[in-house]
Parts: C-alpha cells; sequence; structure tokens
C-alpha cells in the first residue's frame, strides 16, 4: 500500500546480476551499456530522464542461473504501471541491439526482469524514518 500524501515516485534502478565469469567483462562494458539502458528506461517510463537511472553490477555465484539478468525496480504509479511490459521490451531491445553490435558471446543467455512493487522509498536516515513514520498518521 502506498502511503497517503506520497506524491513522487522515485527514479527505478536497474540492477545487472551478472555470474562472475563475467563480472569483469560487464564492467567493462558498462560505460556503453549503462546509457543504453537508462535510455530504454527513460523512453518507457514517464517522467524519467535517463540520467537519473542508477545502473549497478552485482556478481552471483549459482547454479541454474542464466549469465546475466537484468533487473528494473521502479516504484508502481497509475501513470507508470501500464508501462511495465513496455519497460521490460524497450530493456530487452536494447540488450539485444547492445549484445549484437558488440558480438557478445553469452548474449542470448540474459533474463530481463522489470519489476513495480506497490512499494515505497525511503533514506535509512533518521529523517527518512521519521518522514515515513509521518505518513502513515
Amino acid at each position: 500500500m502506498l502511503f497517503k500524501g506520497l506524491k513522487e515516485a522515485k527514479m527505478p534502478d536497474l540492477i545487472l546480476f551478472v555470474n562472475k565469469e563475467i563480472e569483469e567483462q560487464v564492467n567493462e562494458l558498462l560505460p556503453l551499456l549503462g546509457p543504453v539502458l537508462r535510455e530504454a528506461t527513460a523512453k518507457a517510463l514517464p517522467g524519467v530522464e535517463a540520467g537519473d537511472v542508477s545502473v549497478m553490477v552485482v556478481p552471483f555465484t549459482g547454479e541454474n542461473a542464466t549469465s546475466m539478468q537484468i533487473l528494473g525496480i521502479a516504484s508502481a504509479t497509475p501513470d507508470r504501471l501500464p508501462r511495465l511490459h513496455v519497460w521490460g521490451v524497450d530493456l530487452a531491445g536494447a540488450w539485444v541491439k547492445f549484445q549484437l553490435i558488440n558480438d557478445i558471446s553469452w548474449g542470448e543467455d540474459v533474463d530481463v526482469w522489470p519489476t513495480m512493487p506497490y512499494g515505497f522509498w525511503l533514506m535509512g536516515s533518521l529523517g527518512g524514518l521519521l518522514k515515513a513514520a509521518d505518513q502513515l498518521k
């Protein structure tokens, strides 16, 4: 449930979960890949500027996982929710074009997960806590 009085949705984040084996390669590609994924996000979501989208790389080890998973997280709002599927298609399209241009051998082994939870964002600080608690009243 969204807090009453919450007016602005925070910018989306993109988290690239990458297999340890490709972590170095993805980090080297990030200066080129980051802007591509930011633009795809800005194109898909109303009110989002590409420069406000953060892109992070998180390495993982494990079995039965694709080489990379692109996880997009944005707070759900009435104008964003109808665009969830569009965001996924735009992110996947940006990735496919990027991996073809850059001849990435594992490029087809990528999942794209755009998500918009009915949640909220707050800073993990005393001020953020007080503001969120005040909105519960």
